[in-house]
Formats: C-alpha cells, sequence, structure tokens
C-alpha cells in the first residue's frame, strides 16, 4: 500500500526478554504468534539460546481487517502473551511496539508497553498529515468489462494453445473472479455453544463475510466475579457460562476466544483462524469478520471450541 492512505494501520517493532519458566515454552509463543494471526495481526518469532524476540510485521493493513477499536485489539493480544510468564518474570519483559493509523487528515501514532506489573499501557499522539483517500473497489460492470478484454485477447491465441490450456477451469476462475459471494449461500455454523451463543444474521461486505453473533442472557445465571483476575481487567463484569453447554465450550467462554474452520463449496477444509468472544461479555452481540477466498470459495464456516 501507499503511505499515508485513509483506513491503514502498520506495526513496527519487537517484544524481546528470557523465555519464560514454563514447560514448552517455545511452542507456547509460537502458538502465540498464529493466535494473532486470527485478528490480522503479524509477529515472527526467533529464539536464540534462552533468548526470544517477536518482530511486527510492518505490513499495511486496512483497519477494518483488525476490528473497529485496533487499539484495543493489539493490546488484548499482548496481554494473552505476557499472561505466558510467570508474575516474577513479566517485568523483564520489553516491548517498543508501535502502530501508526492513518485516518483523514490524521496520523496515530501508539506505542504499547508492559509495565512492572506485567500489564498493557499505551501512549498516543496525534499529528495532522496530508492523507490519500483509499481506493473505491471495481464494481461489478468493471470487472466484467476487465473479464471480457482478457478473454478478447486470448482469444486470438487459443489457436495455438488450445491443446494445453484448461479452458474449462479458467472460465470457472473467471466466473467466481467477476461474481459476488452469497451470503445465504455460507452456511455458517455455532451450534458447539448452543444455547449461549448463536448466528444473528450474516452479510458480505466486499471479499469479506460479517457474522453478527449474538449472547442469550437468559442461558446466563447473574453474573459473578471470575476466581482467575488475572483474565481481564474488570473482572467482575465476566458472566459465569451457562450449565447446558459443554464443558468445553465453558472453558473458551471464559478464556475469551473461539475457534473457526472454514470449509470450500465441496466440503473440504481450507483453513482456520481464532476470534475473540470478549466482545459479548458485556455487549448482547458482537460482529467478526471473515476474508473470503475467491479461489476456494466458502461453502460451511464452523465456530467451535
Amino acid at each position: 500500500m501507499s503511505r499515508n492512505i485513509e483506513g491503514t494501520i502498520s506495526l513496527d517493532g519487537l517484544i524481546e526478554g528470557r523465555l519464560p519458566g514454563i514447560e514448552d515454552a517455545e511452542e507456547k509463543l509460537r502458538s502465540w504468534t498464529r493466535f494473532v494471526e486470527g485478528v490480522n495481526l503479524g509477529f515472527s518469532l526467533e529464539v536464540k539460546g534462552g533468548s526470544f524476540s517477536i518482530l511486527a510485521d510492518n505490513a499495511a493493513r486496512t483497519i477494518d481487517s483488525i476490528g473497529p477499536d485496533p487499539i484495543q485489539v493489539i493490546s488484548s493480544a499482548m496481554k494473552e502473551l505476557i499472561k505466558l510468564f510467570p508474575p516474577p518474570e513479566r517485568q523483564r519483559v520489553m516491548s517498543t511496539v508501535r502502530s501508526v493509523e492513518y485516518r483523514k487528515g490524521q496520523e496515530r501514532q501508539t506505542l504499547y508497553a508492559f509495565n512492572a506489573i506485567g500489564d498493557v499501557q499505551t501512549q498516543q499522539r496525534n499529528i495532522d498529515v496530508e492523507t490519500t483517500p483509499p481506493p473505491q473497489p471495481l464494481t461489478r460492470r468493471e470487472k466484467i468489462r476487465m473479464a471480457v478484454s482478457t478473454l478478447l485477447i486470448l482469444a486470438l491465441m487459443a489457436g495455438l494453445s488450445a491443446f494445453i490450456v484448461p479452458w474449462r477451469s479458467w472460465f470457472h476462475s473467471v466466473k467466481n473472479d467477476v461474481a459476488g459471494f452469497d451470503a445465504s449461500k455460507i452456511d455458517v455454523d455455532a451450534s458447539a455453544f448452543a444455547p449461549l451463543i448463536h448466528v444473528d444474521s450474516t452479510e458480505v461486505r466486499g471479499n469479506d463475510l460479517i457474522v453478527r453473533l449474538k449472547v442469550d442472557r437468559g442461558a446466563l445465571p447473574a453474573p459473578q466475579s471470575t476466581a482467575n483476575p488475572s483474565t481481564t481487567t474488570n473482572p467482575t463484569t465476566i458472566p459465569s457460562a451457562p450449565k447446558p453447554a459443554p464443558p468445553a465450550a465453558l472453558d473458551a467462554w471464559r478464556l475469551g476466544y473461539a475457534h473457526l474452520e472454514y470449509f470450500d463449496e465441496k466440503g473440504e477444509f481450507v483453513s482456520f483462524m481464532q476470534i475473540w468472544l470478549k466482545g459479548l461479555w458485556n455487549k448482547d452481540t458482537m460482529e467478526i469478520r471473515i476474508p473470503l477466498s475467491r479461489e476456494r470459495r466458502p461453502g460451511k464456516i464452523v465456530i467451535t471450541y
């Protein structure tokens, strides 16, 4: 992406220190880097001797691909990381991570650091800068026009390449590129969390599927404080998980994240990501954004634990 594009964010800096004094420390750090990929945050782990460094991927990405409040998402992700370290070791973990967001006419810089007790603190400053509006997506008509132009050019070569070019699959690929996604044809299954959580609605925005999840407060007893205050900065607001749900679903609810699996139109597994559930602790609904693949168009999305 070009510089100063409105609606984009990039990260730089790193997190470093000694490996935590826990079993399978390196693998658990790598699990964290895979976990944050689910919210479109890129970090890479390097381990040398008994020390580690986690480098932020500085590629620019859209703010919407992370969430409406990316600073909160980044802070929450770093809080999950520091929980891997025993409390006495947390003050020795150093962070120079910084995010740079571009809004209309403004650059927002945010620094993320760990304090003495291992919590995440942020410092911000806003700078007035010249910004560029994001490029407008191609309309359906423009996509069709481009595809037709490509077909006309390739038709001139058809006599030379007909015996080696897989035209049927190529036309199918062009059709997929031009055609939009239909949310009604994508099965979103959250039954693993029933009756606590269910899918309220789905819609397609660009190349993303927006799934609105809703929590059934009738399945919850009265809110009570948690026995593990390190799981949140405001423990008294965490509702106790409902009894009818399976134990694994209750654990996922208390930890605040779920597992999302993506299957294509043929029912073949494509990929997975992790999503935050903490947005439902104090709200009745939340939206999750799922990037869709045109090469392997979605047939089913499964939200499980």
